[in-house]
């Protein structure tokens, strides 16, 4: 391909995902790599991640509509969905109490498990030369999703050793 169709290309992925968002001027800097990227912040935050009920490819959209859009109405800023699995933050203040997080997702019912964690992250802009997204940084996510594997549907539980830090 082409350079001039690369480019071309580039312009309409960045106008489609950005348009909204960003002026003309800035589409094209990021279209010729112009702009730096800034650096990931640290953030307070309860980083939960939660699955829903697989069991057939029917029941996963009514479940999962079901646990983002109570997770969505007490704060939390949903990063990724992948299928069943639903990567989600409550992004906190100092002063913020914790129960009330923990309280909603004891409501995620039978059809959900989830693990959490509260600490501070990296968060911001992450990138590669063809793809942007923004984000969290959750060190130990592996474990987390091993640790998620292993409960049981209604189950919820904390994971990492800053959680009770905070």
């Amino acid at each position: 391909m082409s350079w001039f169709m690369r480019s071309w290309f580039t312009r309409k992925r960045l106008r489609a995902a950005f348009g909204d968002f960003l002026p003309e001027d800035a589409l094209d800097a990021l279209a010729q790599r112009e702009l730096s990227i800034p650096p990931l912040q640290r953030t307070r935050l309860c980083h939960v991640l939660l699955q829903v009920r697989d069991d057939t490819a029917e029941t996963i959209p009514k479940s999962r509509s079901d646990a983002v859009e109570l997770i969505l109405r007490e704060g939390a800023i949903v990063e990724s969905v992948l299928s069943s699995f639903v990567s989600a933050v409550f992004p906190l203040e100092t002063d913020t109490p914790l129960d009330p997080i923990k309280a909603t997702l004891d409501r995620l019912g039978p059809n959900v498990r989830a693990v959490y964690c509260f600490g501070d992250h990296l968060r911001g802009v992450i990138a590669s030369p063809s793809h942007v997204a923004y984000g969290t940084v959750v060190p130990s996510m592996g474990a987390a999703m091993e640790r998620l594997l292993r409960l049981e549907f209604g189950s919820i539980e904390q994971f990492g050793d800053e959680a009770e830090t905070v």
